[in-house]
């Protein structure tokens, strides 16, 4: 479990008697309030705060095949969903400097 908090976004299982889903978790977002932490849930198409210590137990890694997969289907609906998420809470996200460098030859 060590590699969730190290490795960013990881890729997981969330396994609950409702079912599982593929979840997403980046530790580049805002952080969230203390005991909860915020899993891009892929069968909801958004990211949901969930309770750590409640959670924390039902969070399994994927296998690089399954990790492989996982990004390849969904590796872009979370990439709209974060911009989303950090915009909502302030936070700029691009992935380049291009829009930077625009903005400096405006001026």
């Amino acid at each position: 479990m060590n590699s969730i908090e190290t490795i960013t976004p990881w890729y997981g299982e969330l396994r609950t008697q409702r079912g599982n889903a593929i979840i997403i978790r980046d530790n580049e977002l805002p952080t969230a309030p203390t005991g909860r932490m915020y899993l891009y849930n892929t069968d909801r198409d958004a990211f949901v705060e969930y309770d750590e210590i409640i959670v924390s137990d039902k969070l399994f890694p994927l296998d690089d095949d399954e990790q492989k997969e996982a990004e390849h289907d969904y590796g872009q609906a979370w990439m709209t969903a974060r911009t989303k998420f950090m915009r909502a809470h302030g936070k700029m996200y691009s992935d380049s400097n291009e829009s930077e460098a625009d903005t400096s030859k405006a001026n």
